[in-house]
C-alpha cells in the first residue's frame, strides 16, 4: 500500500486521532470495522510508561464522521483487485510518524446480527 493516496490518507488518520491524546504516547491504533452500512472504531494508545489506553469517548467521538470517512477512502484506495474492499483494519501510527496497516476480508461482527 504505497501510492501517494493511500499515504496522505494515512497521515490524515493519523492527524485526526493524535492530537486528541492527551499524554506522551508511543504509538495509537485504530481498530476499524468498515462496510457500506455501518462503521466502528475502537481507538487505544501506549504511553510512554508503557501502559495500553484506549481513548475516552468524550475524546473519539467528535471525530468519529471524518474517522469514518478517511476510513471509507482508505477501504477504496486499498482494495484488492481478487478480493475486493477488505472489512477490517487494524491502523497504527507511531510517535515517529511511521505507519503500519493490516487488513482484512472477514465480514464485520454485524453482519451476522442482521441474519445472514
Amino acid at each position: 500500500m504505497a501510492s501517494e493516496e493511500s499515504q496522505a490518507i494515512l497521515e490524515e488518520i493519523a492527524e485526526l486521532i493524535t492530537p486528541r491524546i492527551e499524554e506522551s504516547w508511543e504509538w495509537a491504533k485504530v481498530d476499524a470495522q468498515v462496510d457500506d452500512e455501518r462503521a466502528n472504531f475502537v481507538i487505544s494508545y501506549l504511553d510512554t510508561d508503557g501502559n495500553t489506553k484506549q481513548m475516552e469517548i468524550e475524546r473519539a467521538i467528535e471525530i468519529i464522521p471524518d474517522l469514518s470517512d478517511r476510513f471509507t477512502q482508505l477501504q477504496t484506495a486499498t482494495a484488492d483487485e481478487s478480493k475486493g474492499p477488505w472489512f477490517h483494519c487494524q491502523y497504527t501510527v507511531h510517535s515517529d510518524r511511521r505507519f503500519e496497516t493490516e487488513f482484512s476480508w472477514e465480514p464485520p461482527e454485524w453482519a451476522s446480527e442482521s441474519g445472514e
